[in-house]
């Protein structure tokens, strides 16, 4: 058809067509396929919202070790079974297949619908299971490969680890408290909601898991521990007036701009105008810039350092911190001078920031913000290589304090903007004409359904708001249709 605004479902569905052929109305109807229905989705899966120690209890099915079959063989064209509350405990519990098995049924998923399929089956178990299962359990396989991957196992090594620090409370009583508190840690904070401000970014609670072990930190758990320190110092009326804080971007930037210097658009470019204006504040103000970066890009190593260029006595210096005692690399040396040449004449001498020595392989991340801290406040002490699991210990417990403060005062100020959007209704009350009745078929953003969604719980608990839910009799418990709600503009003609 050449209009594909609409078209004719029987025209498609089964009818040897290609899925890249296919319309956009067509394709928005198919994903509707693929959703899994909002009244299951923290009954099957764990609320992002839930603790991490939580998240640990939640039941979550096994991954397969039988060798799956091909693709084809996991689509029928039967109509899924009707899902029961005895169905669905069956799918918390059967094994599911390997993640390569899962990314490939995904791939071939929307050719597969349109070929007519409308089921799952469990054919990575043979005989054992003839159920047919809605297409959504793709998704919900997918999901559980990441939540295991992602969250659910990092932090299951986590938490072996905090509780094997925790029974060291007679060698190491000031570690076995630390873990103490990680452990109450664990039962507050929740595992998929995002950082809230005052860290570096919002990537979910459950990363931060890098913290809690021997494990290596990524740029997100470096860019939080510089954002500790800027906190720090910007209660600090002395630190404040003299010291910068930059997150790991920075010197991958100047490596970018030493790089085209030959061009001449560092002072042209709209994309380097933050270096720009960052370079001239720390020259205008005598101030000194502290940063972190790693060696991946200029040593081909995965190792983190400190950087400071330090401008508050007299000359300027280039302070680098190595926990192995290398020297800066070369090129890294020449785009840092280059970058503060551009703002100042002055002769740029290089010399070494006091910072611990590593003797493991995964703590440059904790010493580069040893070294910091140390710079900031000479009180702090270096870190001794012994003290890894305190400085690890205390640090997590420290972001996550910080953390639900800010949530606290979150929910705080929510509560008081609801109370007073609740004053202005009762105010309003009196002179209101009454609404017209809702259209529940409308798309219009006045709709109440997609308030109801944004505002109700959608936990097991609250199931029957919104999905189409029918109370059975005896022993069957619910039954949930498999027919997804599709949008009002898919444009089917046909059935």
């Amino acid at each position: 058809m050449d209009n594909f605004s609409t078209f004719e479902k029987s025209d498609w569905i089964a009818t040897g067509r290609k899925w890249s052929d296919a319309p956009p109305a067509l394709k928005k109807m198919a994903s509707h396929w693929f959703l899994v229905p909002q009244e299951l989705e923290y009954e099957i899966l764990p609320s992002p919202y839930i603790p991490i120690a939580k998240l640990l209890e939640f039941s979550l099915p096994l991954e397969s070790t039988i060798t799956s079959p091909e693709s084809t063989q996991y689509f029928s064209n039967r109509l899924p079974d009707l899902l029961s509350d005895a169905l669905i405990l069956r799918m918390r519990r059967l094994p599911i297949p390997d993640k390569k098995t899962v990314n490939k049924l995904l791939a071939v998923s929307r050719q597969s619908w349109l070929d007519g399929n409308q089921s799952v089956i469990y054919a990575h178990l043979g005989e054992h299971t003839a159920t047919h299962y809605p297409l959504w359990i793709l998704t919900y396989w997918a999901a559980v490969h990441d939540i295991k991957r992602n969250a659910w196992g990092p932090w299951k090594t986590c938490q072996a680890w905090v509780n094997a620090q925790k029974r060291l409370g007679k060698k190491y009583p000031a570690r076995a408290a630390l873990a103490d508190d990680t452990s109450l840690m664990l039962t507050m904070v929740p595992w998929g909601r995002g950082k809230p401000a005052g860290l570096a970014d919002s990537e979910p609670f459950h990363t931060l898991w890098r913290f809690v072990g021997s494990h290596w930190l990524s740029g997100s758990q470096m860019d939080d521990m510089l954002e500790l320190l800027r906190y720090k110092i910007n209660s600090s009326p002395d630190s404040i007036r003299d010291t910068r804080i930059w997150g790991t971007a920075l010197v991958p930037k100047l490596l970018d701009a030493y790089g085209s210097a030959a061009a001449g658009t560092y002072w042209t470019a709209p994309e380097m105008r933050w270096i720009r204006d960052l370079g001239k504040a720390i020259v205008r103000d005598r101030a000194a810039l502290i940063t972190s970066a790693h060696l991946g890009r200029t040593k081909d190593e995965p190792h983190w350092v400190a950087v400071i260029f330090d401008l508050t006595e007299g000359n300027a210096v280039l302070r680098y911190g190595d926990s192995l005692g290398a020297e800066i690399p070369t090129e890294m040396a020449a785009a840092c001078r280059w970058w503060l040449n551009q703002h100042t004449a002055e002769e740029i001498s290089i010399t070494n920031l006091p910072i611990a020595q590593q003797k493991d392989g995964f703590s440059c991340g904790m010493l580069v913000d040893n070294a910091q801290q140390h710079f900031v406040d000479p009180e702090v002490p270096l870190t001794g290589a012994e003290n890894w699991a305190e400085a690890r210990l205390e640090l997590f417990n420290k972001i996550c304090t910080r953390s639900l403060e800010q949530l606290e005062i979150e929910r705080a100020l929510a509560r008081e903007e609801d109370e007073a959007q609740s004053d202005d209704d009762t105010s309003d009350h009196h002179t209101a004409t009454t609404p017209p009745a809702a259209d529940l078929d409308s798309d219009s953003d006045d709709s109440p359904i997609p308030l109801l969604r944004q505002f109700l719980p959608t936990g097991p608990e609250n199931s029957g708001i919104l999905g189409e839910i029918d109370s059975v009799g005896g022993n069957s418990g619910r039954i949930i249709s498999n027919t997804p709600q599709m949008p009002a503009d898919c444009g089917i003609l046909g059935d």
